[in-house]
């Protein structure tokens, strides 16, 4: 199925510097990110101007990109610095800037030459929308959610401005994503980084008790055929503040689809498997949104916030480097000797092992080993190799 000549690009979260280079080099072809500050994501760990600096530099080095989030819909008091992070961030060399206020735009161009991406909390939806913001130096258009591929690639050849679209992660049940219920609940501002998910909460209404806000997650792999023959130019993962295993396995499965549907590779079951792959990492069941029909009741998430309860695998830890002995790994929970382990490689496919030996950093064997210890797991097997940045999982 060779739908088209362009491929999208693949651009994935990247919450921490960890998590961009999983992002980088699991197949994503660009990051997005957020500083430490106008992003939408304040609790994220983000990235100061040093952790900036090293993953921009990183991105390159690999010919990727990185996006930086300006997204946050801004106060007068929230203004001041915002000129001289513009600076920063062009001299660091950030690929383009991702906004959704008018003044953070006009800002932008006015001090700095970063391109600058249209988020999708502006909500444009149409192609007279699009021709505006082109004209206000938009260089591409994340388009809001409610817009179907078919209609994303309408507003492109019409235009003429590029086009990004969501295709996996969590949904928000707010028009464009422009929530205020955090706000009432919490009294933190989800338009400034301070989202709570308070949509995943039970709520009474007329003596009914349930998640009537709360969305499926968005998954592509279903439709995904049909998406590709588009010839967006690019599709978008959700999920900065998800985990390590998340961001390996939607970027493992994206780029396997995109590679394969466009060029003379593909094969029916590769949808199973790209859906496989997504779901055996903690989700909310999935729906496919807007990208082919309007999305309506059936993609209400009735079971509620939990992601854990659709997964089959969790994160056991990640390889932080490698040395003559074997594998620094750092563990996300207790590990032992014996254990049955799955290897995440970058690319390929995943590897059962049994874990035969397990030591101390100094080289003490060990029977067990605690959550966010870094033990040594040593080499027994050339054919078995164990990468910095690969990450271990446990099959439940």
């Amino acid at each position: 199925m060779k739908t088209s000549c362009k491929k999208p690009e693949l651009v994935a979260p990247a919450g921490d510097p960890f998590k961009l280079k999983t992002a980088l080099l699991y197949g994503a072809d660009a990051v997005y990110l957020s500083g430490d500050v106008y992003g939408l994501r304040a609790r994220a760990d983000n990235f100061g101007k040093a952790a900036l600096q090293s993953g921009i530099a990183f991105a390159h080095s690999r010919g990727a990109r990185v996006y930086v989030t300006l997204n946050a819909f801004l106060h007068d008091q929230d203004c001041g610095g915002l000129d001289e992070y513009c600076r920063v961030l062009e001299d660091l060399g950030a690929d383009a800037v991702v906004v959704s206020d008018l003044g953070v735009l006009r800002q932008v161009r006015r001090v700095s030459a970063l391109p600058i991406h249209l988020s999708t909390q502006a909500s444009c939806l149409n192609s007279a929308a699009a021709a505006l913001w082109k004209e206000l130096g938009v260089k591409r258009i994340i388009l809001g959610r409610e817009v179907s591929s078919l209609q994303a690639a309408g507003i492109r050849d019409k235009v003429g401005v590029e086009v990004e679209v969501f295709v996996h992660g969590a949904l928000c049940m707010a028009y464009g994503g422009r929530c205020v219920i955090s706000n009432f609940t919490v009294g933190r501002d989800a338009n400034r980084g301070g989202c709570v998910h308070s949509c995943r909460f039970n709520y009474d209404q007329a003596g009914w008790r349930g998640h009537t806000l709360s969305s499926k997650d968005l998954c592509a792999a279903e439709c995904f055929p049909q998406i590709a023959r588009h010839g967006l130019d690019a599709f978008k993962i959700e999920g900065r503040m998800k985990s390590l295993l998340y961001v390996a396995a939607a970027c493992r499965a994206y780029r396997r689809l995109i590679d394969a549907a466009c060029s003379d590779a593909w094969e029916e079951k590769m949808l199973c498997e790209a859906q496989a792959e997504l779901a055996s990492v903690p989700h909310r069941p999935f729906c496919t949104g807007s990208l082919n029909r309007p999305a309506g009741l059936e993609s209400v998430c009735n079971s509620g916030g939990s992601t854990t309860d659709n997964a089959s695998r969790c994160m056991v830890g990640v390889v932080l480097e490698k040395c003559e002995r074997g594998a620094l790994v750092r563990l996300f929970e207790p590990l032992r000797v014996n254990q049955e382990l799955e290897l995440v490689p970058f690319q390929g496919a995943r590897q059962l092992f049994k874990l035969r030996r397990l030591c101390s950093i100094r080289g003490e064997d060990l029977s067990a080993a605690r959550q966010d210890q870094v033990v040594l797991i040593p080499a027994w097997d050339e054919s078995f190799s164990l990468s910095p940045c690969n990450l271990l999982a446990r099959i439940y």
